[in-house]
């Protein structure tokens, strides 16, 4: 359902006179990796006790621990890679007005799903549900979420729209034309 979201999306905005071509840009291997590690870098400002993982689940004690074994160097050489990252996707999406992804990738699992699992995979699992929204709030580029379809169960596909800095105006103009493409 995620990819034939993106195939009705692109196809009414290709019938609504938008110019639409394939893009696939190139992210690398090592993105969630260095995201985690910045990401969970963030524990270490919070006021948290010393016992902190004794009260939280076990993915937030995890990230707790593994945050605190990350030296200095470690976190600010992810957070270094992360930088240079950002700039080579933007550098990618530059040659287009919007990138347009799906949102999610798979459906949503029962409830509990992710929690049943041990942290580094609960958390592998993640990332490969939520594959391209991250990024997005790492890329410091505006998005739009526009539901396309809904499917046999109910759920709602939706497809992600990126603009380039600075266009959440157009952006939201280009998701409201999108909504009324689809519905009309």
């Amino acid at each position: 359902p995620a990819l034939t979201a993106l195939t009705k999306a692109a196809a009414a905005l290709d019938a609504g006179g938008h110019a639409v071509e394939d893009f696939s840009p190139y992210y690398g291997e090592d993105y969630h990796r260095d995201f985690r590690t910045v990401w969970t870098a963030g524990l270490l400002r919070a006021p948290l006790p010393e016992d902190a993982e004794a009260h939280v689940g076990a993915v937030a004690a995890h990230f707790l621990r593994t945050a605190r074994g990350a030296g200095r160097a470690e976190i600010d050489d992810a957070a270094h890679r992360l930088e240079e990252w950002s700039r080579g996707v933007r550098a990618q999406f530059a040659a287009v007005d919007v990138v347009m992804t799906p949102v999610l990738a798979t459906a949503p699992p029962p409830v509990g799903h992710f929690l049943a699992m041990e942290p580094e995979a609960n958390y592998e699992a993640q990332c490969a549900f939520t594959p391209y929204t991250s990024m997005v709030n790492v890329l410091g580029l505006p998005a739009v979420a526009v539901p396309v379809l809904r499917d046999e169960r109910g759920l709602n596909w939706s497809v992600q729209l990126i603009g380039r800095p600075g266009t959440s105006a157009p952006l939201l103009a280009l998701a409201a034309h999108l909504e009324l493409l689809l519905a009309g």
